[in-house]
C-alpha cells in the first residue's frame, strides 16, 4: 500500500524538495480527475495540496509559520501558508518519442 501512495504523491504530482523549496510538476492521468493530500515540509506541519488538471492549490493552513517557497514547473512562488496559492496548469503531455 505504501508504494501506491508514493506513486500518487511523487509520480503524478512531481513532488520534490530541492533548493529549500517544495516543488511540483503535476501530470495527472486522464482517468484521475484530481487529488488532495497534506504535506509536512520542514516547519510547515500541515500543508494542504489540491491538484486537478486545471490548477494546483497549496495552502489554507491555520498554522502561523514563515513563508513557504513553492516551485511549480520551475517557477518559484513565495506565500504565507495561512493564505493560499493557486497556480493554473496547462495540460502537458509527455513526449512519446
Amino acid at each position: 500500500m505504501a508504494g501506491t501512495v508514493d506513486l500518487l504523491q511523487r509520480a503524478f504530482t512531481g513532488l520534490q524538495t530541492r533548493e529549500n523549496s517544495l516543488g511540483f510538476e503535476p501530470l495527472l492521468p486522464d482517468a484521475l480527475a484530481g487529488m488532495r493530500f497534506r504535506v509536512r515540509y520542514r516547519r510547515h506541519l500541515d500543508v494542504p495540496v489540491t491538484i486537478t488538471h486545471d490548477s494546483l492549490k497549496v495552502g489554507g493552513s491555520t498554522q502561523q509559520v514563515g513563508v513557504l517557497p513553492v516551485r511549480v514547473f520551475g517557477e518559484e512562488y513565495r506565500f504565507n501558508p495561512s493564505g493560499s496559492l493557486e497556480v493554473p496548469l496547462h495540460r502537458r503531455r509527455p513526449d512519446r518519442s
